[in-house]
């Protein structure tokens, strides 16, 4: 299937507040928001860096008008009519204006179109996305929240932990960078898994092994005295190296080298040494071991 017709748009926009919302009076009612269009979901944020979506906006059934100057303190302005109610949206230029109206216009239509029962079965946001869009999506707040209608919540405390590790050993910065490679590669895979290019096979006989390895070996560093950190190492690089088997057909050698580079970060044995003795990962080290164990039991409860 072609996947070059994918609806993505991004760009700021201001939103006005239903009068419910509006605190005080006298106050503006229109705010400045961050917008990404992704097929026929609209997402938006306080700011580009924003972590959660301050909401979204499906786009589904839904009709748009041009407002004019005269019904609007704002030019350039567009009102989206949902059933609920209607949303106004303000943009800065005329040619931002028409370009959105255009891309609503578009996600409104390709919605429409893909509700046929041929396309319907075929339908899927990361089956049809370019690589391109994955690419942005991954490493922004959108790739974060696709990424957690599939992953469980003990996964993401797994994150959490990783990010609060790296910021003691490196600083925030490198934290984020990790985190966002990690989000990344995990897109990647759940992409290529719904689009059909990657069987569950597959992906079992590849990594699931050397996960339930690694899980293991990390359990127990935590619950013996003596820790064999450079096992603990070894394995990381084995899940490396697992992933890398299973993505580098489908993905660019220079994306494959930043998965294998963050893998190797988290593999460095000084790292490891610091998580399980730095008494403020200590609580946290609980939980995560917590967590590992549930995911470790139903690991091993899917794979039968």
């Amino acid at each position: 299937m072609a996947t070059n017709n994918i609806s993505f748009k991004e760009g700021f926009l201001k939103k006005k507040k239903a009068k419910s919302e509006v605190s005080f009076p006298g106050r503006s009612s229109w705010k400045s928001r961050f917008f990404i269009l992704v097929e026929s979901s609209l997402f938006y944020y306080e700011s580009p860096t924003s972590e959660q979506e301050k909401g979204v906006i499906q786009l589904k059934g839904i009709t748009i008008e041009r407002v004019e100057q005269s019904l609007s303190k704002k030019k350039f302005t567009i009102v989206l009519k949902t059933i609920k109610k209607d949303i106004w949206l303000s943009a800065k230029s005329e040619e931002s204006f028409n370009d959105w109206f255009i891309a609503f216009q578009q996600a409104i239509v390709k919605e429409a179109a893909e509700q046929s029962p041929e396309r319907a079965k075929a339908k899927s946001l990361f089956y049809k996305a370019q690589k391109s869009m994955v690419e942005k999506a991954a490493t922004s707040s959108v790739g974060k929240s696709v990424l957690k209608e599939y992953l469980p919540e003990d996964a993401w405390f797994m994150l959490s932990f990783l990010k609060s590790g790296i910021t003691l050993f490196s600083n925030s910065n490198k934290a984020k960078q990790i985190e966002n490679r990690l989000i990344k590669t995990g897109v990647k895979a759940v992409w290529l898994f719904k689009g059909g290019h990657l069987t569950p096979d597959e992906m079992q006989a590849t990594c699931k092994q050397p996960i339930l390895d690694l899980w293991t070996h990390f359990i127990n560093c935590y619950e013996i005295t003596k820790r064999d950190i450079n096992l603990l190492s070894n394995l990381i690089r084995i899940v490396s190296n697992s992933f890398d088997q299973l993505l580098k057909r489908h993905v660019s050698p220079k994306n494959i080298e930043k998965m294998i580079q963050t893998f190797e970060y988290l593999a460095d044995e000084n790292f490891l040494n610091l998580i399980f003795s730095d008494n403020r990962l200590h609580n946290d080290l609980e939980k995560l071991i917590a967590s590992l164990k549930l995911l470790k039991a139903v690991f091993l409860w899917v794979g039968n």
